[in-house]
């Protein structure tokens, strides 16, 4: 079970950096792009990470890390 919820995480995250990409083409000055990119970005790599720790079965340590 904790790999589909990894799979689908980690998916999830993926597609939030290739919307960051986007984002930092269309923007049309370099603070919107900062802006885009930088909560983009770290969206989409928490997803990467957490998705990876609960597909690696590291659940327990990673919620320890957030109390």
């Amino acid at each position: 079970m904790n790999e589909y919820i990894g799979y689908t995480l980690i998916s999830i995250g993926i597609l939030y950096d290739i919307l960051a990409c986007f984002g930092l083409v269309r923007m049309p000055d370099t603070y919107t792009r900062l802006q885009t990119s930088t909560k983009a970005i770290t969206v989409g790599t928490s997803f990467i990470l957490i998705g990876a720790a609960l597909f690696a079965g590291m659940a327990r340590a990673v919620l320890n890390l957030f109390q």
